[in-house]
């Protein structure tokens, strides 16, 4: 009995896709495409990459593999929420992505104190710090989660 490959991809749509006289040119020196982001963060895939943006941010940032780009933040151990969640559109620059890291290692780290050190304030009722507002350049690529 032959295999039913036909509903293989049931969440595949190519209507989606771009015809390949659409795909747009690679920019010089940007990151275009998932390839590319790997080989930034020396991974020679997505699993690869998503291992070594944990492993090589003291945060233990994660990133996401999207369609359009990556989605990348941060969860904070002790703490019930994570750092403000980014989406880099393809393509974007080396420069940008260095920049979100930046600002979710610096959210992670104050968020983290303020979770687990003592005279944090969390005690006395204060609020988590805000971050992210050191990064109003950064509102645009901000996500929901």
């Amino acid at each position: 009995m032959p295999i039913d490959n036909s509903r293989a991809f049931v969440n595949y749509d190519s209507r989606f896709d771009p015809p390949d006289d659409e795909q747009p040119e690679p920019e010089e020196g940007k990151i275009n495409n998932s390839i590319e982001m790997c080989k930034y963060v020396s991974a020679e895939n997505e699993e690869q990459a998503r291992r070594h943006v944990y492993k090589y941010t003291n945060c233990g940032a994660w990133i996401s593999f999207e369609r359009q780009g990556i989605k990348i933040g941060s969860i904070v151990e002790g703490c019930d929420f994570g750092t403000r969640s980014y989406l880099l559109e393809y393509p974007f620059t080396p420069e940008l992505y260095d920049r979100v890291i930046g600002a979710i290692e610096k959210e992670a780290d104050a968020t983290w104190k303020w979770a687990n050190e003592e005279d944090s304030g969390r005690e006395q009722g204060v609020d988590a710090p805000d971050v992210y507002l050191d990064y109003p350049d950064l509102d645009e690529y901000a996500t929901a989660g």
